[in-house]
């Protein structure tokens, strides 16, 4: 078993925001994503860096800092850790802790649009580990952060289904999905981009709340489709909390949600 295991990453719209989740092996150790740690990922998809980068995280551009040619440079990157549906070991067994699973979205921005090349089966092993950091086994401590994936063949139906988890943070009574309430979202999201919309472009108050489960929406950045190989991933950051918030209806009244509209809500792999 490998350390840790790269899954295929996604690309924005505009191909200058790459996306890489990483889940565990036998190792947990990702804290703030040194420069070190991050040139090894970047590598096995076939993105490699020669000049050196400055040592922080996020990265800021040194000013003047050419020499790069055609290939795209990061201008900043983050990792965070959340609990995630799509890449749970133990899907259908266990308590709410399998079923939201830890994982690590290591988040670049480029200043040109870049490609990764696909891996083989979804997926890849690899054996680096980040450095030592105080952020080391922050993820073990709630709050943890709650992040829905689904899968999607084409943009469109991510797009509609995007519509329909930002209305039901607002409306998170009808979360569940009626086919009244699909019917009304799909007509009225189907032709609207999602992709990196904020909270004010969807009119969703940042911390409004779901029955006992704490936060429906993040503040920042809460939904977002990306493309990943031939499919669209729909990420939706749905807040933060401890067990009450995770077996409250509304995280899995969203992957029901998800589903019941034509996504993949855990991956074949």
């Amino acid at each position: 078993m490998s350390m840790l295991y790269i899954r295929q990453p996604g690309l924005s719209k505009d191909g200058k925001e790459l996306h890489i989740i990483l889940t565990r092996g036998d190792s947990d150790q990702i804290g703030q994503a040194s420069e070190r740690f991050v040139r090894a990922l970047l590598s096995t998809l076939g993105i490699t860096f020669h000049p050196p980068l400055p040592q922080t995280s996020p990265l800021p551009l040194r000013e003047g800092a050419r020499g790069w040619g055609s290939v795209p440079r990061p201008t900043t990157w983050i990792v965070k850790p959340y609990r995630c549906n799509y890449y749970s070991e133990y899907w259908k067994e266990g308590g709410w802790e399998s079923r939201w699973d830890f994982v690590w979205r290591l988040s670049l921005k480029f200043d040109a649009p870049v490609k990764a090349k696909p891996l083989e089966n979804g997926y890849a092993g690899t054996d680096d580990i980040d450095d030592y950091s105080p952020a080391v086994g922050a993820h073990l401590h709630p709050p943890f952060q709650c992040l829905a994936i689904a899968s999607f063949p084409t943009e469109r139906q991510a797009n509609t289904a995007a519509g329909l988890v930002a209305k039901s943070a607002c409306h998170p009574e009808q979360s569940e999905g009626s086919a009244s309430f699909r019917s009304q979202g799909s007509r009225r999201h189907e032709s609207r981009s999602y992709a990196n919309v904020q909270d004010d472009e969807l009119h969703v108050p940042p911390f409004e709340k779901a029955g006992t489960g704490g936060i429906c929406l993040s503040p920042s950045r809460p939904i977002e489709i990306l493309q990943v190989g031939h499919e669209f991933h729909l990420h939706a950051h749905l807040g933060a909390g401890d067990e009450q918030f995770f077996t409250s209806g509304y995280p899995n009244s969203v992957i029901a949600l998800l589903e019941s509209n034509g996504g993949r809500v855990h991956a074949e792999n």
